[in-house]
Order: structure tokens, then sequence, then C-alpha cells
């Protein structure tokens, strides 16, 4: 009997082994879409400007401007280096004037910290940059 059984439990495990080669593959697995490194923001337009772009790479901070009229972009300076961290920009743009001038600013983020930068200037006389924003004096 025992013999009996050694035969059986052969005989079943080489049909366990030929199910499993029939089984087809699992599907392969999608490679993970790679980590977001830019993001842009628009300006609108006004009948007499152009609109424009803010593109920002979200780990450095570094933000560049760019007019749809213009063929370069105009990188913003920094008073200092942000460290790296998760930025986002959060622009806005008006038409101000009677004559059609378009008025734009943008605040900067860093999702991370919660440090805020404000934009200056005006891309002409004075280049466009970022200035952080203090907290205020305890009283």
């Amino acid at each position: 009997m025992t013999l009996h059984l050694k035969r059986i439990a052969a005989i079943v495990a080489i049909a366990g082994l030929g199910a499993a080669c029939t089984q087809p593959a699992p599907p392969p697995v999608a490679p993970a879409a790679p980590a977001a490194g830019y993001e842009a923001v628009s300006l609108t337009g006004s009948p007499q400007e152009n609109g424009g772009l803010l593109r920002i790479n979200i780990s450095t901070g570094e933000t560049v401007l760019a007019w749809d009229d213009k063929p370069a972009t105009i990188t913003f300076l920094e008073t200092s280096p942000p460290p790296a961290g998760h930025y986002r920009v959060y622009a806005w743009s008006t038409i101000m004037q009677s004559n059609g001038q378009l008025v734009w600013n943008a605040i900067r983020m860093d999702e991370v910290s919660g440090r805020l930068w404000r934009l200056a200037g005006d891309g002409g006389t004075i280049p466009f940059s970022w200035s952080e924003y203090t907290a205020a004096p305890k009283a």
C-alpha cells in the first residue's frame, strides 16, 4: 500500500507541474509614470498684449516666463536660491487700464514648508525676481 501511495503522489506531482507550465504568464506591470518635473500657469492676454506662460521646476522653484510672441524665455532671479521642495506658482492677470494694458502678478509657494515668495519687477528696466515673504515680528 505504501508503494501504491508513493506512485499516486508522484503522478499528482507530475500532473501539477504540467498544469503549472500551461498557466499563462501574468501580464507585465506597466512602469510607473515619471514624477512631474514642471508645472505651467497661463497668463491671459488682452487685445493689446499677448498672454504668457509661467513654467516652474517643481523641485527647485526655478521659474521662467514665456510670452507667446517672443522666442526666448526669461528666467526669474532669486534673492537667494530656495531649498529643495515642492513648488507651485499661483498667478493672475487682469486688464486694469483703459488702454487695455495687462497687469499680472504671481506668488510661489513651497507645499512642503509653506514658505511664500512674491514676484517683483517688470521684466524690462527692473528684472523679474522672487522675494520671500517674512514672518511678522512678534510683539
